[in-house]
């Protein structure tokens, strides 16, 4: 019978072999990269992706293979690099070079290979995007604007003024996904509310989900910045997507706090849509104030059995109680049609009592 210690040496020994016989692939790979055969090198910068402690060694390889003449090789090399910490200065002009590549897909790898990565040479790097967002491809300038929108601006000298006069040209666009990338791009740094509200409130009446839901999240962005466009924010919880619908209620508590609440207890109260009032008292859930609980527990007594479903729900989650909410839920309980909502209500007046 083995003894701890015999058992704990053996372990050791046994990592100690995996990681050697890991080593040993690795090196194999960086081999295999530098094949002639399209297909080795593939697997190989596929592969090496999985051995992220050993992935040092093979970093002039991995470099070299962002210049790949083949598209899947370049772009999974750039990807690969990005799981490499404290490289960030060797792996910049690999990077910049990139978006020099033929192929979309190997400059879209470098922006967002650039978004992981946080630079000493800040100055490089925002240079290198800003030239990069000259780009004629519609998701290659996107996801640059995207990547220059997380960047740390602070310590580049003119960097809003540089910014801005490279976004103006493209909020002239007719592509959406230009125009909600470069738009985003400004409210991520919070500047040029004047330019962006208005390109990201039009973008909300897109036929793209996707497009409206950046277009949202990029308003939200601007906080009080973005105050004016309220009201305009509040039409969107008409919309039929339920996302768009809660996510619209959240942005007008973010950009509108001192009056948010009251404009969405207003839509509760007062729209003739129901799937506003649904989205109203979902989002009023999340505030949890004595005014907010009184609107929802009026909501128990909507013509619509899906806001009252949803109001019921929203109780739960405030875990607030009244006599208005236990009188409502009990009327729930002997008079309404819905099965799904009076054993909501049955749930939701047990929780609360």
């Amino acid at each position: 019978m083995k003894t701890f210690f015999q058992t704990m040496l053996m372990a050791v020994i046994g990592i100690g072999g995996q990681l050697h016989a890991d080593e040993v692939t690795v090196d194999s790979l960086r081999e295999s990269l530098q094949s002639t055969s399209v297909e080795t090198r593939r697997a190989a910068a596929l592969k090496l992706g999985l051995y992220r402690q050993h992935l040092e060694a093979a970093l002039p390889e991995l470099i070299q293979a962002t210049k790949d003449p083949d598209e899947a090789v370049a772009c999974r090399a750039i990807q690969t690099l990005t799981y490499l910490r404290g490289h960030q200065e060797q792996l910049l002009p690999a990077l910049l070079n990139a978006f020099h590549s033929k192929f979309p897909s190997v400059r879209i790898a470098a922006a967002e290979a650039m978004s992981r990565l946080q630079f000493n040479d800040q100055e490089t790097a925002f240079s290198g995007l800003l030239h990069a967002l000259q780009d004629q491809h519609p998701i290659v300038i996107a996801a640059v604007a995207r990547t220059l929108g997380r960047l740390d601006l602070r310590k580049v000298v003119g960097a809003q003024e540089r910014l801005l006069k490279a976004a103006k040209p493209h909020l002239k666009s007719s592509d959406e996904r230009i125009l909600g990338g470069v738009a985003g791009m400004l409210a991520w740094q919070k500047t040029a509310p004047e330019l962006a509200l208005p390109v990201l409130v039009n973008l909300l009446d897109s036929k793209s989900r996707r497009v409206r839901r950046e277009a949202l999240s990029s308003v939200q962005r601007y906080g009080e910045l973005a105050k004016e466009v309220a009201p305009i924010i509040l039409l969107q919880m008409e919309k039929t997507d339920e996302h768009h619908r809660h996510h619209s209620g959240r942005t007008v508590l973010s950009i509108d706090p001192e009056n948010g609440e009251a404009a969405l207890i207003e839509v509760l109260q007062k729209s003739r849509v129901q799937l506003a009032r649904e989205g109203a008292v979902r989002t009023l859930a999340y505030q949890k104030t004595e005014t907010a609980f009184d609107a929802i527990a009026g909501a128990l007594r909507d013509h619509s059995a899906n806001v009252r479903y949803y109001a019921c729900l929203a109780i739960q989650r405030t875990g607030l109680s009244s006599d208005t909410a236990k009188e409502n839920l009990r009327y729930i309980l002997r008079h309404d049609r819905s099965s799904v909502v009076k054993t909501t209500a049955k749930e939701t007046l047990d929780m609360i009592q």
